[in-house]
């Protein structure tokens, strides 16, 4: 046995040496960071030409991806050198690291990528620096994939990204593989951030809460749609444990505008907060945290708000045409929230019983024709109207957010024009991010962010106040 330890984790050692070192010989862990960031109370935005989409997308294609698919290599094994282990577990981490789908084409490393541009000046936007950003951006990437995967899961999805989703393809390590991305992001951040980073320490941290909150919120989900699955199919949603004879729709009836909130932040929030945390932390700003700046966390809620909103919009343009299958499975969102409303709005009692009777029938039923109900439920009931004024309020909400932020800690004004025109591009899941936004439309408003936003606003409420 003692030949096969390896106390020095040699294999690692070599690993992260090789990595930090640049071709000219000079090394990231020598370079100089922006230490003079961190007690300063509002961001030191480039003076450079705003970052086009353009250029994001071909950093990702490029020097990114290069980064991405060299830490498929990274080593797993840690103290044991035994060929057994370490022949199986490092083929299959590497074939998982290349080949799981990122959602939307490495959406979170292109909002990390950009907020980091925007607050850096270009001396610390070296390549090596940049190396650096996209090592930690690859570890978001995989703890966001372990979220798609057991995601995918409890929608019934069946196709990810324009291919077969992660769970059909490969069944026997479907609940394995999440797992093992969110060991490999750990292993990144931990042994790649060199000590000669100010910060080091908090964005492992932020790293370790972002896999902490995920596995909480889509364990559990896990859990509930193998319950569903073996236990009791008749139920959905997994809501066993509230005993027997207790429906799903009694659970779904305590939504309202507070607690779809918090499922936001559950969803979207701490995703959307944990990109740019990490890129704030990379960029040594120490000072301006989520609890100091509240028109900063303000800021990214209402970003993460109308962003989630619009993906709602997306996904039931596909609901609405071919399969309904975000009814189907039961998925809350604002839809969802809004029928709610109306349905307590509605003064007649018979009404308000056929409602809920074709809710109960359809909502998360997993057949096509019961949800085909619900959505025929919705128009007439004018629940996609009343999503629209919700969509029309969240984003004046985030206008008033945004120039909040920008006094106060002169925060990236173009932050959800870039997410948004990154999401609509990158989208292939959803009928409507190709069919009611189409490509060339999206990248010529996205030259200027306004308009963008603007646009895509009323198409959206166009569309879903016919």
């Amino acid at each position: 046995m003692d030949k096969y330890l390896d106390l020095e984790n040699s294999a690692l050692s070599d690993f992260v040496n090789r990595f930090l070192t640049l071709p000219d010989r000079t090394r990231i862990d020598a370079l100089a960071f922006p230490v003079d960031n961190r007690s300063k109370g509002a961001f030191d935005l480039n003076p450079s030409a705003p970052i086009s989409l353009g250029q994001i997308e071909e950093e990702i294609e490029g020097p990114f991806r290069q980064v991405y698919l060299d830490l498929a290599h990274i080593p797993v094994v840690g103290e044991l050198r035994d060929p057994a282990v370490l022949v199986a577990n490092q083929a299959w981490c590497e074939y998982l690291a290349r080949n799981v789908s990122p959602w939307h084409n490495c959406f979170a490393s292109a909002g990390l990528i950009y907020f980091y541009r925007a607050i850096t000046s270009d001396a610390y936007q070296t390549p090596g620096h940049m190396k650096l950003v996209y090592a930690v951006a690859t570890a978001v990437e995989y703890v966001t994939s372990f979220t798609m995967i057991v995601d995918d899961v409890v929608d019934l999805t069946e196709e990810r990204n324009g291919r077969t989703a992660w769970h059909r393809a490969h069944p026997a390590t479907a609940y394995s593989d999440p797992g093992l991305l969110t060991v490999q992001a750990r292993l990144i951040v931990e042994s790649l951030i060199p000590a000669t980073h100010p910060l080091r320490d908090d964005i492992v941290r932020t790293v370790d809460d972002y896999i902490r909150r995920s596995h909480y919120y889509f364990g559990y989900q896990a859990w509930s749609a193998n319950a569903r699955a073996a236990e009791a199919p008749e139920l959905r949603r997994g809501y066993e444990p509230y005993g027997e004879g207790k429906e799903a729709w009694a659970l779904f009836e305590l939504l309202n505008e507070d607690t779809y909130s918090s499922w936001i932040w559950l969803r979207v929030k701490q995703y959307i907060l944990t990109m740019i945390e990490v890129a704030r932390l990379l960029a040594c700003y120490e000072a301006i945290t989520p609890i100091s700046s509240i028109a900063y966390r303000r800021h990214i809620d209402s970003v993460s708000t109308v962003l989630s909103v619009l993906e709602d919009f997306a996904d039931i343009e596909t609901d609405t045409n071919e399969a309904p299958t975000d009814v189907m499975a039961g998925d809350t969102n604002v839809f969802l929230l809004c029928a709610l409303q109306v349905r307590n709005s509605l003064e007649n009692q018979p009404q308000r019983e056929e409602f809920t009777a074709v809710m109960r029938a359809g909502f998360g039923a997993g057949s096509r024709d019961a949800a085909a109900e619900v959505i025929k439920l919705w128009r007439r009931h004018g629940v996609f109207a009343r999503a629209v004024e919700f969509l029309n309020e969240s984003v004046a909400e985030w206008r008033q957010a945004r120039e909040e932020a920008a006094r106060q800690c002169s925060a990236p004004a173009g932050l959800l024009a870039h997410l948004l025109a990154y999401m609509l591009l990158h989208d292939k899941d959803s009928a409507a991010a190709s069919h009611l936004f189409r490509p060339e439309s999206v990248r010529a408003m996205a030259r200027d962010p306004e308009d963008l936003i603007e646009k895509i606003t009323r198409a959206s409420s166009e569309k879903f106040s016919q």
